[in-house]
């Protein structure tokens, strides 16, 4: 969501970047860019689907992270607002009673801390959905 407090509308673009994080910084490996106009005053809902090729996933013991980047720019191409978050891509299916996580079956124990984090963190990736080896966000 999106919001502008100025009176009248922002008319520019809205640029998402992803780049590979962790455990190395690395470079761009998705880019979107959409033309938008930004009403005053009103959540603004935009949807953007960003395609990364072959992820890296996330699963314990080797925590892939990615870096994204949003960025609303105006007609001039200046940048007004921008947010970074960090986001792990995993495949999380439930088949038969069992868990698995990127394929494999996994049991969630409660010490093992690198599994307690995997429960938490799963109601965050509700947004992410893995079509044919395809990743988007």
């Amino acid at each position: 969501m999106l919001q502008y407090p100025g009176v009248y509308a922002c008319k520019g673009d809205v640029e998402v970047n992803c780049y590979f994080w962790y455990p190395s910084e690395g470079d761009k490996v998705a880019f979107v860019r959409k033309e938008v106009e930004i009403r005053s005053s009103v959540e603004n809902q935009i949807i953007l689907n960003l395609l990364i090729e072959q992820p890296r996933l996330w699963q314990a013991g080797e925590p892939n992270q990615y870096k994204v980047e949003v960025v609303l720019r105006n007609k001039k191409g200046e940048a007004i607002d921008d947010y970074v978050l960090t986001i792990g891509i995993r495949i999380i299916e439930q088949k038969n009673g069992t868990l698995y996580v990127n394929n494999r079956a996994e049991m969630l124990l409660h010490n093992r801390d690198d599994l307690i984090n995997f429960v938490t963190v799963l109601g965050s990736c509700r947004n992410f959905h893995v079509k044919s080896g395809q990743t988007f966000l």
